[in-house]
């Protein structure tokens, strides 16, 4: 049947394959061509990963565990953000993109009061374009993802990639920054600072008015002087006990005897001398023991309020240099982002490939030609079979004519045919 339909309608199907293969070949030239560039980025365990932020650490801190997968994915989330599409859109401009205006190494900084965001404007437009021509790639157990962008030539796909990296790389700094955290902890610091030097000399107002450098070293004074005095004390208490015995037998020698008044009055008189410097003595020592153990009960009234002085000031200084680790944190964390270090390095920057991608036209030649083929077949084949169809209603028509005119039939090129027997009378 194909054959016989290709033979009687050959015409019919080498028009329809010349019409429809020519049309693969205008597709080829007039498609609008189409032309990407790729660029990868490695993001490698860095500072974001395995440091806390400065004001994370002022409290209580407890262990979380996340993953590399975590953090990949949060990176392919942010490289499709909306915002990283808008950047790039102002800062090479909609028109550019749109294929309106001729792409220019300029960067533009778009105005927001310029222009008001209708659906239908060139930025929107463009916006659209860019989201739906560029896309990520991120392979399970690697820490490489790959962009990719099209656009109308290569140079604009190359810039769109590269704005685009550029956008990210503020954005992922931006991201693992807080905003005013040097200031906050500047302003602490300064803050402690006055505060403990406010304690310090709070406590040295104290000790001078104890009249002491140390507690410990007045109280090992004291003790010192203490066991001195005391010492001393017992050795005048045991010479004036023996010295009150010498009185006392002098005493004794002259009540009995008057007489032995004149043999031993300068030992008597010697001996009561001596009494009486010893209870001097003893007195003395006394009234310096009692001193001691005044100075020593006041020593231990001001030990309070100089150790609660000397906690305030500890607790001052351990304050002040905890914070001012962390200003010097959050100011290494500015200088780091003023001069962009994370942990997203580009190893390989977008690149410029001048072959287009689409329309593919081996791809679009081999399609138009199976087309061209199978539409040149059907449409004999279906020649064919339309004339089949007529041909069997014309026959069916004449039929029925024939009927008609007496029972006779006719045949196809109108002669009579017999018509159905009759007896002989």
């Amino acid at each position: 049947m194909f054959f016989s339909a290709l033979k009687n309608h050959w015409l019919a199907a080498v028009a329809v394959f010349v019409a429809t293969f020519s049309l693969a070949v205008l597709a080829m030239f007039l498609l609008p061509r189409a032309y990407t560039s790729e660029a990868m980025i490695f993001v490698k365990l860095g500072r974001e990963t395995v440091s806390l932020d400065p004001t994370a650490t002022t409290g209580s801190t407890i262990s979380v565990l996340e993953s590399r997968d975590n953090e990949i994915n949060s990176i392919r989330d942010m490289l499709y953000s909306r915002g990283i599409v808008e950047r790039v859109v102002d800062r090479i401009g909609p028109e550019v993109i749109l294929g309106d205006e001729d792409l220019t190494d300029e960067v533009k900084e778009r105005d927001e009061f310029a222009e008001k965001d209708y659906l239908n404007s060139p930025r929107q437009k463009a916006i659209k374009a860019v989201t739906e021509d560029t896309y990520v790639i991120s392979a399970r157990k690697s820490s490489v993802l790959v962009l990719n962008a099209k656009a109308s030539s290569p140079e604009l796909a190359q810039r769109i990639l590269k704005e685009y990296l550029e956008v990210y790389q503020n954005m992922h700094a931006n991201a693992h920054e807080t905003p005013e955290s040097n200031e906050f902890f500047r302003e602490q610091s300064r803050l402690l600072r006055g505060q403990w030097q406010e304690s310090m000399k709070s406590l040295q107002v104290a000790k001078e008015d104890a009249g002491v450098v140390s507690i410990e070293g007045a109280r090992e004074n004291l003790k010192d002087q203490t066991n001195s005095i005391e010492s001393q004390l017992m050795d005048a208490s045991r010479d004036l006990s023996s010295s009150q015995a010498r009185v006392e037998k002098f005493k004794l020698m002259v009540k009995k005897n008057p007489l032995a008044l004149q043999r031993i009055g300068e030992d008597f008189v010697q001996a009561k001398t001596e009494l009486a410097a010893i209870a001097a003595q003893k007195k003395t020592l006394e009234k310096q023991h009692d001193q001691i153990l005044e100075r020593a009960a006041k020593l231990n009234r001001d030990e309070v309020s100089i150790g609660q002085l000397q906690k305030s000031v500890e607790l001052q200084a351990t304050n002040f240099a905890q914070y001012q680790e962390l200003y010097e944190q959050t100011r290494i964390e500015a200088a780091l982002h003023s001069s962009r270090f994370t942990n997203v390095r580009v190893v390989q920057e977008p690149s410029f490939v001048p072959k287009e991608v689409s329309p593919k036209k081996s791809l679009l030649a081999m399609a138009g030609l199976v087309a061209a083929t199978t539409g040149g077949v059907m449409t004999a084949v279906l020649l064919e079979l339309w004339g089949t169809v007529r041909r069997r209603r014309g026959l069916f028509s004449r039929n029925r004519g024939a009927e008609v005119l007496g029972g006779r039939e006719v045949s196809e090129n109108g002669d009579f045919l017999a018509g159905p027997s009759v007896a002989n009378g």
